[in-house]
């Protein structure tokens, strides 16, 4: 009897943890971190590109480990708002007479999938919209 009481008391302490996974929800605390924005969720490989969400609303992104985007971002229904500053393309900086400058841009980046460590995003105008997939990295 005692045997019993014990394995209904440990499976009533235990019934929440074997529930049904919580949804995620797309919110600024969810987006907080690093993303991999190459195929197949690999983190850090040596020409990869990656973006990472700060708690204090601003971004920065990267390829091949080099800072080529920073900006602010807000997550506003289900989409994700963006603000960036685009760093000169370097392959241009050593052409006389061309000056390199930074340059705005904004993006408004549709939430089409989420999961707890994945999501979908698509961008650009209608009939040209592109999908990107990110992952989380650890």
């Amino acid at each position: 009897m005692f045997r019993w009481l014990t394995l209904l008391f440990t499976a009533c302490l235990l019934w929440p943890a074997l529930g049904p996974a919580e949804e995620a929800k797309l919110t600024a605390d969810y987006l907080i971190g690093i993303w991999s924005l190459d195929s197949g969720g690999r983190c850090n490989p040596p020409d990869g590109r990656s973006i990472r969400f700060y708690r204090d609303g601003t971004f920065k992104s990267d390829k091949a480990g080099r800072v080529d985007t920073l900006g602010f971002y807000m997550v506003v229904d289900n989409s994700i708002e963006l603000h960036l500053l685009v760093a000169p393309d370097s392959g241009y900086a050593n052409i006389t007479g061309f000056v390199s400058r930074y340059s705005y841009s904004y993006i408004n980046a549709f939430v089409v999938q989420l999961e707890p460590d994945e999501l979908t995003v698509r961008t650009g105008p209608t009939g040209e919209e592109e999908s990107t997939q990110l992952s989380r990295c650890p």
